[in-house]
């Protein structure tokens, strides 16, 4: 795969602003659409989206919101991660996207009901304040409530199997990936301090990973919109043909020990309009 053209640097994004990018990624012609997901923001915004979609032929979103549906029913998420504002705001960009019939690639675990609870627990874990003592404790509790364990996660996953492999991935992270990080930890930490191995940074490797992949099976040249916040997009583009990408994979991929976690984070879904709503139209496992 060719090196990636990048056409003008990100400039810096506030919450006021919609920005796009454009770089070449072998037969992918990528737009990134650069904005916050603030919904009071969207009269300012929806231009752009419209301009940026109404070309691409497949467009990659941060969130899709037809596969939030036991999202929305959970309490925790709907309390800690705001999750219903983001739902409508990218219901929003849904909407174009079926108004141009556009298919749809999603990459990011960051739609799955496992993956927000794991942002949560790690948030109480690392002392995220007083927010997150309390996520840590309810998510504790709702561990030790076996009346209700599947809902959890819309692939009843249950919480026993839920925290036995979070406890496998993380463990895999910090212990078994630690010699692999050392070699780089000097030479690249030193340098961008921002790569880190927590659950963002493993969000953004899997989605250029994804794109990655998503390039190699293009015959023919395409376009692609991306929609990310500047602080995501600069990372997922930075992992583009870059070494450090295959270590933190490799230190992420213990969590494929547990099937459910697996299909929730390592797995490309496409989707096609089919005049009425989005269908899954095939899938591939990120590797």
């Amino acid at each position: 795969m060719s090196e990636p053209i990048y056409d003008k640097p990100i400039p810096e994004t506030n919450a006021s602003s919609i920005k796009t990018e454009s770089l070449k990624l072998g037969n992918l012609n990528i737009t990134a659409i650069i904005a916050e997901h603030h919904e009071e923001l969207w009269s300012e915004q929806e231009a752009k989206y419209r301009e940026v979609i109404s070309k691409a032929d497949v467009v990659i979103p941060e969130y899709f919101t037809p596969e939030w549906a036991d999202q929305r029913k959970d309490p925790l998420l709907v309390e800690y991660v705001h999750i219903n504002d983001i739902y409508s705001y990218f219901s929003k960009v849904e909407k174009i996207v079926a108004d141009h019939s556009k298919r749809v690639l999603v990459l990011d675990p960051a739609h799955d009901q496992n993956f927000a609870l794991i942002n949560l627990f790690y948030a109480g874990e690392l002392g995220a304040g007083t927010v997150g003592a309390m996520t840590a404790e309810k998510l504790l509790n709702r561990a030790r409530n076996k009346t209700n364990q599947e809902s959890m996660s819309s692939k009843n996953l249950s919480r026993r199997t839920f925290l036995k492999g979070l406890a496998v991935g993380s463990l895999g992270l910090f212990l078994g990936g630690a010699l692999d990080f050392g070699s780089y930890m000097y030479e690249s930490f030193t340098k961008n301090p921002s790569i880190i191995p927590n659950e963002a940074v493993f969000r953004r490797d899997i989605v250029s990973r994804g794109i990655s992949q998503f390039e190699e099976q293009q015959k023919e040249p395409i376009n692609v919109a991306v929609i990310y916040p500047e602080t995501h997009w600069r990372q997922i583009k930075d992992f583009f043909n870059n070494p450090i990408s295959q270590v933190l994979f490799k230190a992420y991929s213990s969590l494929k020990t547990n099937p459910g976690l697996k299909e929730s984070f390592f797995t490309g879904r496409e989707y096609k309009w089919n005049g009425k709503e989005f269908v899954k139209d095939g899938q591939f496992e990120i590797v």
